[in-house]
């Protein structure tokens, strides 16, 4: 059978409770026992006090130490004393030494190849040359077969 936490408690504090009254009322039952006329006498004891002392001793602790009684060879000034300024020394560096690092080998890392990127091309234009004729035949028109009548035919270009 399971007790909950809080019921436990409860429990101690009862437990404790009852511990405390029994020491209280066996107190209280010896108390009532020295009220009784034999132990009143005895229980009376005088307070014990030390036998004056004639010499008087001065209080030293560890943090009131007797103070001195010479007095203090400088005397004390109401300004301060200005004192000089140190002289400089001046020490001479030694140059510094360079440090050479040597300069790390570089790492040829191959680079990757772009990427295509298809791009729309627009149409080509065309480019119109004058045709040259280097023939003698296509120097000379070419007669029409059936010209009207009216018509004079083109005259003939040697």
């Amino acid at each position: 059978m399971r007790i909950s936490s809080l019921s436990q408690g409860a429990l101690l504090g009862m437990w404790l409770c009852l511990f405390v009254v029994s020491f209280c009322q066996a107190s209280s039952a010896k108390i009532e026992e020295s009220k009784t006329p034999e132990a009143v006498g005895s229980k009376e004891e005088k307070t014990f006090l030390s036998p004056h002392s004639p010499i008087f001793k001065k209080y030293h602790d560890f943090f009131h130490h007797p103070i001195p009684g010479f007095k203090d060879p400088f005397p004390k000034h109401s300004s301060p004393i200005p004192k000089k300024p140190p002289v400089p020394v001046h020490k001479p560096k030694p140059d510094p030494v360079p440090v050479h690092k040597p300069r790390p080998d570089p790492v040829h890392k191959p680079k990757p190849h772009p990427i295509p990127i298809d791009k729309p091309h627009p149409h080509p234009t065309p480019v119109f040359k004058k045709p040259t004729f280097s023939h003698p035949f296509f120097k000379k028109p070419l007669p029409s077969y059936f010209s009207h009548p009216k018509k004079p035919s083109p005259p003939l270009v040697h």
